[in-house]
């Protein structure tokens, strides 16, 4: 795959579900677990690559979503969200983070906000005027959930009940 464009359509091909875990150096945040591998489950002899990439997406949206319900159970309010970054192009990774968050994010045109969160902060620091607009960046497309909360639900609690069981390994 070369692009964002790559992971959409492989993952639009997939027909099979399989379970990707990332977990290239372990798990960081919240289970700061690193002696777990990558690892993958679901596969059989229909397996195809597509369905590995779409794992993978799956799983990095699903990294992600165990971060912020660890967030959340401390108290943090969730809400919309934003994005920006390489995989932030990919729109089969934005739409399964917003089905799994339940909250809308948006892609960010910039494609770096993090540079531009840095600029932000220096101009602020600077005292100019434009600190405030560099910090909110320009909103791209937003993907909203497509999921009900309990579907969201069943499909997290399967992938985690898989890492946990690749944690005892």
């Amino acid at each position: 795959l070369k692009d964002e464009k790559g992971i959409d359509a492989a993952c639009r091909r997939s027909k099979s579900r399989a379970l990707a875990l990332p977990a290239l150096g372990g798990l960081g945040a919240p289970r700061w677990d690193y002696s777990v591998f990558t690892s993958f489950t679901g596969l059989g002899t229909q397996t195809k690559a597509e369905d590995l990439v779409r794992a993978v997406a799956e799983g990095l949206a699903a990294l992600i979503a165990d971060i912020v319900d660890a967030a959340r159970a401390a108290g943090v309010a969730v809400g919309p969200a934003r994005a920006s970054g390489g995989l932030s192009h990919s729109d089969f990774l934005l739409q399964t983070q917003a089905d799994f968050l339940q909250v809308p994010i948006t892609r960010m045109l910039e494609t770096e906000a993090t540079a531009l969160g840095v600029a932000s902060l220096a101009a602020e620091a600077a005292g100019l005027d434009r600190a405030e607009a560099l910090r909110h960046g320009r909103p791209g497309k937003v993907f909203k959930p497509s999921v009900s909360p309990d579907e969201a639900k069943r499909r997290l609690e399967g992938w985690r009940a898989f890492v946990e069981a690749q944690r005892r390994l």
